[in-house]
């Protein structure tokens, strides 16, 4: 089986497999509320490119750090994340959607709407 090296940690990890010391990084963490914006910034940072631990785990901690609910495209170029966090201004959702490429079709529910009419009375 292939390995590949963990670039938080430097240490080799089996293909397939999650790096120990990330599942530790990740079950050690602080509360995000309590850390500084620059920590948040700076442990954004830390996650880098590389999954080494389970993208539920992964998207709560960058949720949480954040402190929003981060869309999926977002996490393909952290960095308008990391000066989020930084200006201490959360993205509206015309930004969000904004980071969207223009021939992206977009469906917007309502909080709460099922999309399904009630039935007769």
């Amino acid at each position: 089986m292939s390995t590949y090296r963990c670039e938080r940690h430097g240490i080799e990890c089996q293909r397939g497999e999650w790096c120990r010391l990330c599942i530790d990084a990740y079950e050690s963490r602080g509360n995000a509320r309590q850390m500084s914006l620059e920590e948040r910034a700076c442990e954004l940072e830390w996650w880098g490119s590389m999954l080494t631990i389970p993208m539920p785990m992964f998207r709560q901690r960058i949720d949480e750090l954040v402190g929003r609910l981060v869309w999926s495209h977002e996490l393909i170029d952290p960095r308008g994340l990391i000066l989020e966090i930084r200006a201490q201004k959360p993205a509206t959702f015309g930004q969000v959607l904004a980071k969207l490429p223009a021939d992206v079709p977009v469906i917007v529910v309502e909080m709460g709407s099922t999309g399904v009419e009630d039935g007769p009375e």
